[in-house]
């Protein structure tokens, strides 16, 4: 009779493990229908723990891992898609080039471009996956060059409150350093814009004898998203992104009275468009502008534009910077360097070890050199990008979302090397 009492027991344990896994799986692949990764993702833990193993299930807990905003939990994703393709049936073959992906972020270069020649070779009919295999391909040539030949550089990340879980980016820093502004995606808490879950603000911090500030909002009346773009030396005006509601975003400025900023005001007549105008960069005698535009008649993408003050004061027409800097994809955050024939920029499209990487250009017998990636460990395998340097050009601020950070993008800092621009 006690045996079986323990059976029907056990029995009763099982049927009662089951359900839950059923209920925990169910409602983790209801979230995921809704792309309610993050929600979802305890959920397929939850069931995997239990004994589920499925391959479907490990391709859809990965899918919830890759589409973190912070690379440290991306790259869980890796033995779960590693998983479901041994598993096989009805897992996507394009999950070969997201676990290629993943590989590279996590600089595990020889296995990223072993998956990337797979997938190559599982999808001959298509060219669009040839292309993209072959972009993987060179990218993973590029990291294994660059990282071959680090260079002499020490790279930090900043220091106090500034970094934080969430997505830190566009570090504009004053000349004596005693002012940095950036830009923060932050959860919306219902203010404005209730359909987004994020929105982005400008925060500013000061540097207090060695030591910055907590960081506050830079208040701007503006139900859009708000970004940096640019600051002067003293540190009293600010280029700013401001979204809008008939183009996709502008470039402003605003002044600092007392402890009270301006309204924004135009940069330029020029420089805006009903496209999307997304940073700039100002040279010291305040006589060219450099901004990152999609407007027509670019090469693709985001391009790098420039427009330039005429004798009678007067903005001229923006120019392309041209099939040297700009490419089919996407150029950005142009910084031009105090010397005023450097260009430092973010790409996508030239000869990257990763996601976007930092490139330089030299103004040379009036043309612009070919870009020269900044290489490792300035750009790594992730995404780094906007680029700025101090007025005496001696130590360069960027964002990066790097492995080791502390979510999303964080801020970082470097010590620019003696031949600086040369570098």
């Amino acid at each position: 009779m006690n045996k079986l009492f323990t059976t029907i027991f056990a029995l009763f344990v099982l049927f009662d493990v089951a359900a839950q896994n059923t209920k925990a799986l169910t409602e983790a692949q209801q979230l995921f229908g809704y792309k309610k990764y993050e929600q979802a993702l305890p959920l397929y833990l939850e069931a995997l723990n239990s004994g589920v193993k499925e391959a479907k299930v490990y391709f859809q807990t990965g899918v919830c891992y890759q589409k973190s905003q912070d690379i440290n939990n991306q790259i869980k994703a890796i033995p779960y898609f590693e998983y479901a393709l041994k598993g096989g049936n009805g897992i996507p073959v394009s999950v070969n080039f997201d676990l290629a992906q993943l590989y590279l972020r996590n600089e595990q270069l020889d296995k990223a471009l072993e998956t990337f020649t797979l997938y190559k070779s599982l999808t001959k009919a298509d060219k669009k996956a040839q292309a993209d295999a072959d972009r993987g391909i060179e990218t993973c040539h590029n990291a294994v060059a660059l990282m071959s030949v680090p260079r002499d550089i020490k790279v930090h990340n900043f220091p106090g409150s500034v970094n934080s879980a969430y997505t830190e980016y566009n570090p504009v820093v004053s000349a004596d350093e005693s002012v940095m502004a950036y830009t923060v995606l932050v959860p919306n808490k219902g203010r404005t814009r209730s359909g987004d879950k994020f929105i982005e603000e400008i925060y500013i911090s000061y540097n207090k004898s060695g030591n910055w500030t907590e960081p506050k909002v830079v208040p701007i009346a503006s139900e859009y998203n708000v970004g940096t773009a640019g600051i002067s030396p003293d540190g009293q005006k600010m280029l700013v992104f401001i979204g809008g509601i008939d183009d996709e975003g502008s470039l402003f400025q605003i002044s600092k009275n007392g402890d009270e900023w301006s309204k924004p005001t135009l940069i330029t007549p020029t420089v805006n468009s009903r496209f999307l105008e997304s940073t700039a960069s100002i040279t010291p005698d305040g006589k060219v502008v450099y901004f990152a535009s999609n407007r027509q008649g670019g090469k693709g993408g985001l391009d790098i534009w420039k427009t330039e003050m005429k004798p009678d004061k007067t903005w001229g027409a923006p120019v392309n910077m041209g099939p040297e800097i700009n490419t089919a994809d996407d150029e950005d955050a142009p910084f031009i360097h105090p010397d005023q024939s450097t260009l430092f920029f973010t790409s996508n499209g030239h000869s990257t070890m990763g996601g976007r990487d930092v490139f330089q250009t030299k103004l040379i017998n009036g043309k612009w050199t070919k870009p020269e990636n900044m290489g490792y460990p300035v750009n790594t395998t992730a995404n780094d990008n906007y680029f700025t340097l101090t007025a005496d050009g001696k130590r360069a601020y960027f964002s990066s979302d790097r492995k080791g950070g502390q979510g999303g993008q964080d801020i970082y800092y470097l010590d620019m090397p003696p031949n600086a621009t040369g570098i």
